[in-house]
Protein backbone atom coordinates (compact mmCIF):
# COMPACT_ATOMS: atom_id res chain seq x y z
CA UNK A 1 0.00 0.00 0.00
CA UNK A 2 2.77 2.30 -0.32
CA UNK A 3 2.53 3.33 -3.81
CA UNK A 4 -1.39 4.80 -2.98
CA UNK A 5 0.15 6.80 -0.03
CA UNK A 6 1.96 8.91 -2.19
CA UNK A 7 -1.39 10.23 -4.03
CA UNK A 8 -2.09 11.70 -0.99
CA UNK A 9 -0.24 14.32 -1.20
CA UNK A 10 -1.04 15.32 -5.23
CA UNK A 11 -3.78 18.44 -4.91
CA UNK A 12 -7.18 18.55 -7.03
CA UNK A 13 -6.56 20.87 -10.03
CA UNK A 14 -9.48 22.72 -7.89
CA UNK A 15 -7.06 23.04 -5.21
CA UNK A 16 -5.05 25.75 -4.71
CA UNK A 17 -1.36 26.08 -6.48
CA UNK A 18 1.59 28.47 -5.53
CA UNK A 19 5.15 29.36 -6.40
CA UNK A 20 7.46 26.58 -6.13
CA UNK A 21 4.83 23.57 -6.51
CA UNK A 22 5.73 20.86 -9.02
CA UNK A 23 4.05 20.56 -12.00
CA UNK A 24 3.33 18.34 -15.31
CA UNK A 25 2.15 20.55 -18.19
CA UNK A 26 0.12 19.33 -21.51
CA UNK A 27 1.35 22.29 -23.94
CA UNK A 28 -0.45 21.51 -27.05
CA UNK A 29 3.21 23.19 -29.06
CA UNK A 30 5.58 21.16 -27.32
CA UNK A 31 4.53 17.77 -26.77
CA UNK A 32 7.37 16.72 -24.77
CA UNK A 33 6.08 18.83 -21.49
CA UNK A 34 3.59 15.88 -20.60
CA UNK A 35 5.99 13.61 -19.67
CA UNK A 36 8.97 16.25 -18.06
CA UNK A 37 8.15 17.73 -14.34
CA UNK A 38 7.92 21.93 -14.49
CA UNK A 39 8.42 24.19 -11.37
CA UNK A 40 6.09 27.38 -10.71
CA UNK A 41 8.52 30.16 -10.75
CA UNK A 42 6.12 33.07 -10.54
CA UNK A 43 2.62 33.44 -10.42
CA UNK A 44 0.11 36.45 -11.54
CA UNK A 45 -3.10 37.06 -10.60
CA UNK A 46 -4.35 37.96 -14.65
CA UNK A 47 -6.64 35.72 -16.42
CA UNK A 48 -5.21 34.51 -19.95
CA UNK A 49 -1.72 32.76 -18.15
CA UNK A 50 -0.96 33.15 -14.46
CA UNK A 51 1.78 30.68 -14.27
CA UNK A 52 5.30 30.86 -15.72
CA UNK A 53 6.82 27.55 -15.77
CA UNK A 54 10.51 26.23 -15.57
CA UNK A 55 11.94 22.68 -17.00
CA UNK A 56 15.33 21.16 -16.24
CA UNK A 57 18.06 22.19 -18.15
CA UNK A 58 17.90 18.93 -19.75
CA UNK A 59 14.63 19.08 -20.85
CA UNK A 60 15.79 22.96 -22.92
CA UNK A 61 18.80 21.37 -23.86
CA UNK A 62 16.13 18.77 -26.14
CA UNK A 63 14.29 21.37 -28.35
CA UNK A 64 14.80 22.96 -31.16
CA UNK A 65 14.96 26.43 -32.18
CA UNK A 66 11.31 26.97 -32.72
CA UNK A 67 9.73 25.16 -29.36
CA UNK A 68 12.58 27.50 -27.95
CA UNK A 69 10.40 30.78 -29.40
CA UNK A 70 7.73 29.69 -26.65
CA UNK A 71 10.17 30.76 -23.80
CA UNK A 72 10.98 33.89 -22.65
CA UNK A 73 13.91 34.03 -20.49
CA UNK A 74 13.47 30.36 -20.11
CA UNK A 75 10.30 30.42 -18.60
CA UNK A 76 6.94 29.14 -20.60
CA UNK A 77 3.95 30.89 -19.43
CA UNK A 78 0.93 28.58 -18.57
CA UNK A 79 -3.00 28.63 -18.09
CA UNK A 80 -4.43 26.31 -15.59
CA UNK A 81 -6.00 24.35 -18.48
CA UNK A 82 -2.31 23.27 -19.28
CA UNK A 83 -1.43 22.36 -16.13
CA UNK A 84 -2.60 18.29 -15.54
CA UNK A 85 -0.71 17.76 -12.34
CA UNK A 86 0.40 19.47 -9.14
CA UNK A 87 2.44 18.76 -6.02
CA UNK A 88 4.55 20.10 -3.59
CA UNK A 89 6.82 17.18 -3.97
CA UNK A 90 8.84 16.00 -7.29
CA UNK A 91 8.53 11.99 -5.99
CA UNK A 92 4.45 12.26 -6.17
CA UNK A 93 4.38 13.53 -10.03
CA UNK A 94 7.51 11.60 -10.82
CA UNK A 95 5.28 8.32 -10.08
CA UNK A 96 2.30 9.66 -12.11
CA UNK A 97 5.16 10.14 -15.11
CA UNK A 98 6.62 6.24 -14.64
CA UNK A 99 2.89 4.97 -14.21
CA UNK A 100 1.46 6.45 -17.43
CA UNK A 101 5.24 5.37 -19.21
CA UNK A 102 4.21 1.86 -18.30
CA UNK A 103 0.68 2.08 -18.84
CA UNK A 104 0.05 1.13 -14.97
Amino acid sequence: MKYIKLYENILPLDGESKTGDYVICNDFSIPQTINTIGRIELRLNVNNYPYYIKFDDDFMDSLDGEELSYFQEGLRKMSKDEIIHFSQNREDLETIINSNRYNL
